[in-house]
C-alpha cells in the first residue's frame, strides 16, 4: 500500500517500489512481444498510476508524422460509446498540456492546475465534467530526440510529485517509446517480408511463366521446321526425278503440278507465319466497307473445293440471308471460313461432309462450320483457339499445312471484327464451329 508522507502541507503518496517493478516489468515483457497496440498503451498508463496510488490518466500520441494528438489510452475519464468522451472538451483538453510535455522533452509536475496557465483548460473541462482534479505530472512518449506522445496523470487531493516518482513516470515515457518503436520496426520488418515473399512468388511465376515460353518456342520452331520440311519433300523429289529420268510430257507435267502445289502450300504457311507476326506486333489492319458475304464464303468453299473431292469429302454452302451486303470486312470473313474450311476438311475422314452456313441472328451475322469428323475431346477444348495448338492425340484422317495457325487466325479476325468463335464437339460425331460477327439490323 503506498505510504503518505506530508510535504509544506501537501499530501502525497510515495512511490511504492514493489508495485512500480512489477508493472515496468509487464512493459519490458511486452517489449520482446508483438502485442496488441491497445493491451501495450493500457499497461504503459496502468503502470503510471497504480504505482503512485493514482486512478485517472491518459496516453496522447501523435498521428503518424504530424504534430496533432489522439488519445491512446484513458483512465478515470467519463468515456462514452464508441470512445468518444462523454464530456466534450476533457481529454481534449488535456493535450494542450500534453504538447509542453513534449516540447519541455521532460517529466515536470504541477502541484496546483488551477493556477497554472497551460493547465487551466484541463483543469476547467475536468469541472464541467463534475471531476475533482488538483495536480498533474507529464512526462514525454519519447526515443532520444524523437516525441511519439505524452504521458498525464492527475491527482484528485493536492499533490506534489517526488523526483523519483518523476524520474519513474519518464522511465515508463521512455520504455513506452521505445516499445512502440520497436513494434513499429517489426510492423515494417513484417511488411517487408510479406513485400519480399510477394515478390519472390511473382518471382516463381514470371520463372515459370518463361520456362513456359522457352518450351513453347522450342516446339513452335520443332512445329515450323516440321511444316516446312513437308511441301519440301515433294519439291525436291518430284524435281530430282525430272532432272534425272526422262519421262512422257503427261508425266513431266503432273510432276510439275505437284510441285506447284507443294510451293503454293508452302507460299500459304510463310504468308500466315508473317500474319501471325504483325498481329504480335499489333499491325493487323482491317477493311471496313460494304462487302458481299456470301461472295466471301463462296470463295472460301471453292478455295478448299478441290482438296475436299480428292480427300472425299462432300462440301458444300448454304445461305438463309436476305442481304448479301454488309458494312464489315469481307477479305477477313473470307480467311476466316477459309481456316474452319480447312480444319473441316483435315479432320473429317473420307465419304465424311463440310457444310458452311450463313444466317442472320439479330444484329449479327452467323457462320457456322459444320463437320462430321473425328470430334474434339472436351479436355481439348479450352485451348483449341492458341497459337500453335496441336491435338496430339487425335487420329487425323489427312495432314495439311498450318501447325495450329489456322484456328488461331480465325480467332483474331474474329474479334478483330468485334465478333466471337466458339466450338461444340462430340467424339466420333464431328464439331460445329460458330463464328458471330456484329453487321446491324
Amino acid at each position: 500500500m503506498a505510504r503518505l508522507i506530508a510535504r509544506g502541507g501537501t499530501a502525497a503518496a510515495d512511490l511504492d517500489a514493489a508495485r512500480s517493478l512489477e508493472f515496468l516489468s509487464r512493459i519490458v515483457d511486452l517489449l520482446s512481444t508483438s502485442a496488441e497496440r491497445r493491451a501495450l498503451l493500457d499497461a504503459a498508463l496502468d503502470a503510471s498510476l497504480v504505482p503512485l496510488g493514482l486512478s485517472k490518466g491518459a496516453v496522447f500520441l501523435r498521428k503518424g508524422a504530424t504534430d496533432a494528438l489522439e488519445v491512446g489510452a484513458a483512465r478515470g475519464f467519463p468515456v462514452a460509446r464508441g470512445g468518444a468522451a462523454a464530456a466534450p472538451g476533457v481529454l481534449e483538453a488535456g493535450m494542450g498540456l500534453a504538447n509542453v510535455a513534449i516540447r519541455r522533452k521532460g517529466a515536470f509536475a504541477i502541484p496546483d492546475l488551477s493556477r497554472e496557465a497551460h493547465a487551466k483548460e484541463l483543469h476547467g473541462a475536468c469541472l464541467s465534467a463534475g471531476l475533482t482534479v488538483s495536480s498533474a505530472a507529464l512526462v514525454p512518449v519519447a526515443v532520444g530526440p524523437r516525441a511519439l506522445g505524452a504521458i498525464l496523470v492527475v491527482s484528485e487531493p493536492p499533490r506534489d510529485f517526488t523526483a523519483s516518482e518523476r524520474g519513474f513516470l519518464k522511465l515508463v515515457g521512455a520504455l513506452l517509446g521505445w516499445t512502440l518503436v520497436g513494434q513499429g520496426a517489426l510492423r515494417d520488418v513484417e511488411a517487408r517480408n510479406e513485400e519480399l515473399k510477394t515478390l519472390a512468388r511473382a518471382l516463381d511465376q514470371r520463372t515459370a511463366e518463361l520456362k513456359e515460353l522457352d518450351q513453347y518456342k522450342t516446339r513452335s520452331i520443332h512445329l515450323i521446321t516440321h511444316e516446312m520440311r513437308k511441301p519440301l519433300t515433294p519439291i525436291f523429289t518430284y524435281a530430282d526425278m525430272l532432272l534425272g529420268l526422262d519421262f512422257p510430257p503427261e508425266k513431266q507435267r503432273h510432276f510439275l503440278e505437284q510441285i506447284r502445289s507443294a510451293a503454293d502450300e508452302m507460299n500459304q504457311y510463310v504468308s500466315e507465319m508473317i500474319e501471325t507476326a504483325k498481329l504480335e506486333e499489333g499491325g493487323i489492319q482491317m477493311l471496313f466497307e460494304d462487302a458481299d458475304v456470301v461472295a466471301a464464303a463462296e470463295g472460301a468453299v471453292g478455295r478448299w473445293r478441290k482438296e475436299a473431292q480428292t480427300a472425299g469429302v462432300t462440301l458444300e454452302a448454304h445461305s438463309d440471308l436476305v442481304r448479301r451486303v454488309y458494312t464489315t470486312d469481307g477479305v477477313k470473313i473470307g480467311e476466316i471460313l477459309e481456316n474452319l474450311i480447312e480444319n473441316g476438311i483435315k479432320y473429317t475422314p473420307e465419304s465424311g461432309k463440310v457444310s458452311v452456313n450463313l444466317r442472320k441472328n439479330g444484329p449479327d451475322l452467323e457462320m457456322s462450320v459444320k463437320d462430321t469428323g473425328i470430334g474434339i475431346a472436351p479436355e481439348d477444348l479450352p485451348g483449341l483457339f492458341q497459337k500453335f495448338n496441336i491435338i496430339k492425340k487425335a487420329a487425323v484422317p489427312r495432314p495439311t499445312h498450318r501447325a495450329g495457325l489456322g484456328l488461331y487466325l480465325a480467332r483474331v479476325y474474329a474479334e478483330a471484327l468485334g465478333g466471337s468463335i466458339g466450338v461444340t464437339s462430340e467424339l466420333g460425331k464431328g464439331s460445329t464451329f460458330t463464328v458471330r460477327i456484329p453487321v446491324g439490323t
